[in-house]
């Protein structure tokens, strides 16, 4: 890391307080002494150059984290890289380096604002997608779009699946004990608690784990709450059938991966306002 000019040029005066031939010829106490000026340029010349210093290794420390061909990480950012347009086609290219990429990089078409890869025992890489902030669904034709640009940056014998779906659909069903003193607000700062738990299911958390215990910490950190019973927890993805973590007080599961990788809150009759129960205690 490139140090500040005073730094150096402290370290420049220290170097010459313990020459002791140049510290018994240089001893002008004058503020334009020659020797001082001179001191100054060697030390911004050398912030200069070391903030260059700092460029450069930069630049080739992300070369080399995108060199890593075909690991989980290069495959996600390489996903990252998509572009889309509804008006203009977008269509990749090799490079005489042999690397690919679009002749224009327009960040603004880059549609993917969330991307988890995982890869299977039987070598199958599921790619998880979603779009916008907060997520959401990629249409037919961005998908169709996506897959193309995959066949052509990925290597030729990768088995991939791309899943592109509707958040899951979180339910919750719980007793929420409280101090009686938040009566009024109580209910109101649980279900915004939850909304934002919901939320964060997105960036470096994006298909992450669903945990009941960090359900309940999130709860439990409400002002005023005292405890909270499971009752009835379910994740219901777009394919495929609902998981009941909690059934009847019953804990079957203690953490479930969403299929889309983002989860919502289910609509009413099963949204927090009436799957929430809240009693004093």
């Amino acid at each position: 890391m490139a140090r500040s000019v005073d730094t150096i040029v402290a370290a420049m005066q220290a170097d010459l307080a313990a020459d002791p031939v140049l510290s018994s010829l240089l001893t002008s106490t004058s503020l334009t002494k020659i020797y001082g000026l001179w001191i100054q340029i060697v030390a911004r010349c050398v912030n200069l150059f070391e903030q260059a210093q700092d460029i450069y290794l930069a630049n080739n420390e992300i070369l080399v984290n995108r060199g890593v061909y075909a690991t989980v990480s290069w495959i996600q950012y390489e996903v990252t890289q998509f572009q889309y347009s509804a008006t203009t086609a977008q269509a990749v290219q090799v490079n005489p380096d042999f690397s690919i990429t679009y002749p224009t990089i327009n960040t603004s078409l880059q549609i993917v604002s969330n991307c988890s890869v995982t890869t299977a025992i039987s070598g199958l890489v599921s790619i998880k997608v979603a779009t916008g902030n907060p997520p959401a669904q990629l249409s037919s034709l961005q998908v169709t779009a996506l897959d193309s640009y995959l066949d052509n940056v990925l290597p030729p014998d990768l088995n991939y699946q791309i899943i592109n779906a509707t958040a899951d659909l979180f339910m919750l069903g719980a007793t929420i004990y409280y101090n009686g003193q938040y009566s009024a607000v109580i209910q109101t700062n649980v279900i915004a608690a939850l909304n934002a738990y919901i939320a964060s299911f997105t960036g470096a958390n994006f298909n992450g784990e669903v945990k009941l215990d960090d359900i309940r910490t999130v709860v439990k950190n409400v002002q005023g709450v005292t405890d909270i019973v499971f009752n009835n927890v379910t994740l219901t993805p777009q394919v495929g059938v609902p998981t009941n973590l909690v059934t009847s007080n019953t804990v079957n599961f203690r953490e479930i991966i969403a299929y889309a990788g983002y989860i919502n809150n289910a609509s009413a009759p099963n949204d927090f306002a009436n799957t929430l129960t809240f009693l004093i205690g």
